[in-house]
């Protein structure tokens, strides 16, 4: 089961950007693409599946720099799924429609923030 530790993706809302009336994936989310085939690449994970999968995501919010008795400010966990999940294609399946299983779930603020991404055959 490959594990890869990302950056926070951009969030969904940031995906598409439109110019001249032609919808394209947007500057940061490609750049995010070219960051996930890196790291994967540097973790052995260079052979994408052929078979059904099942993805996992804990995402780690920004922690604070200093204490503050304010809530934490996060984005929502859905957010991060459809860039994370368009990203991983080419680098653990082949196409996206080979994922059967989701899930994600909040963990532990860090610096920076993280999005840490296992996924397995099924």
């Amino acid at each position: 089961m490959p594990t890869l530790t990302l950056p926070l993706s951009p969030g969904a809302n940031r995906m598409w950007r439109t110019y001249r009336n032609v919808t394209v994936l947007s500057p940061e989310v490609r750049q995010f693409k070219q960051v996930v085939a890196t790291l994967a690449a540097q973790a052995g994970a260079c052979r994408p599946h052929h078979g059904e999968i099942a993805v996992s995501m804990a995402y780690h919010p920004k922690a604070r720099k200093k204490t503050s008795d304010k809530p934490l400010r996060r984005t929502d966990v859905d957010a991060h799924i459809k860039p994370t999940l368009d990203a991983l294609q080419g680098v653990a399946y082949l196409d996206d429609y080979q994922v059967v299983e989701v899930t994600a779930h909040l963990a532990d603020p860090v610096p920076g923030g993280q999005l840490v991404v296992t996924w397995e055959a099924r």
